[in-house]
């Protein structure tokens, strides 16, 4: 059973299971959440560009292959499910 010690896991990042205190595994989640906010804030700038390029292009001011390329990089930044 894990539990989270109040005192100690803001400050120090220790998550406790029983009585032994282990953090790796604080550690491991907090990066895993990190990893989550930057693929996030990835795919939010992607399709901000992809909008750009979209924009640009019916002005007649970048070819279709910009907005190929800007659907491409977006698609490859969307984890698979």
């Amino acid at each position: 059973m894990l539990n989270l010690d109040s005192e100690t896991t803001p400050s120090k990042g220790w998550l406790y299971c029983g009585n032994q205190p282990s953090q790796i595994w604080v550690i491991a989640y907090c990066g895993y959440c990190r990893t989550l906010q930057v693929q996030e804030e990835s795919v939010n700038l992607l399709q901000s560009q992809l909008e750009d390029q979209k924009s640009r292009f019916e002005a007649g001011t970048v070819p279709q292959f910009n907005v190929l390329q800007a659907e491409g990089q977006l698609q490859n930044q969307i984890p698979s499910k």
